[in-house]
């Protein structure tokens, strides 16, 4: 695939056109971009952009093993003699460094971000539990990341989904909190409480209502 050659003003130190070959992580050739020594990678992002539809803010470029910034110009980047050169693409989910900054932008972020475990649990323990609120439904179906936030405030229990209610653990924890004399007494007021526990699953299970 050919990328549309982008050309600016040449920058002092910038006499020729580099072939740049831009290849994924499995090696495959993703685009070939022919551009002017004082272009940027910025510029180079564009025209990956244009000739493959993959947004240039999802794209991270590397050169042997360094990342390159966008506002590097590429006469800085490759060696003088260097006429053509290869980098590699890899694909970065913004919505990641948006979660990292402020986790309630997991609210907003698309399923795969709202399912990462490894982003989800993160978001968890900046919240003190609440980011499990806006968590995907697979990755609420995972009993850690639901004790993760349990540890935090008990009553996210509510927000398990799947079969989790079969898990010992995760009903062992639940019954606990709901066992503590606080929960007890609202619960005797309101029969709120009770009211949600007695949806789960566990009640079916001989095994866990022996124990």
């Amino acid at each position: 695939i050919t990328a549309r050659t982008l050309r600016l003003d040449r920058a002092p130190g910038s006499a020729m056109a580099v072939e740049l070959t831009i290849r994924g992580l499995t090696g495959n050739v993703v685009a070939t971009v022919t551009a002017e020594r004082s272009q940027t990678v910025s510029h180079v992002k564009h025209a990956i952009q244009a000739s493959c539809d993959i947004a240039a803010s999802m794209q991270s470029l590397v050169l042997d093993t360094d990342v390159l910034s966008d506002s590097d110009p590429l006469h800085r980047v490759l060696a003088p003699e260097d006429n053509n050169a290869e980098l590699t693409l890899v694909l970065v989910d913004p919505w990641l460094e948006g979660v990292s900054k402020d986790w309630k932008c997991l609210r907003k972020a698309p399923p795969a971000t709202r399912n990462n475990r490894l982003v989800v649990l993160e978001a968890i323990e900046r919240s003190e539990g609440e980011a499990i609120k806006f968590a995907g439904e697979e990755i609420r179906a995972d009993r850690d990341v639901i004790l993760a936030a349990m540890r935090h405030s008990p009553e996210l229990y509510l927000y398990a989904k799947g079969d989790l209610g079969l898990d010992r653990e995760f009903a062992s924890a639940t019954m606990r909190y709901l066992a503590s004399p606080k929960v007890a007494a609202r619960a005797h007021r309101t029969g709120t409480v009770l009211q949600r526990a007695v949806v789960w699953s566990w009640i079916c299970s001989e095994e866990l209502c022996a124990d």
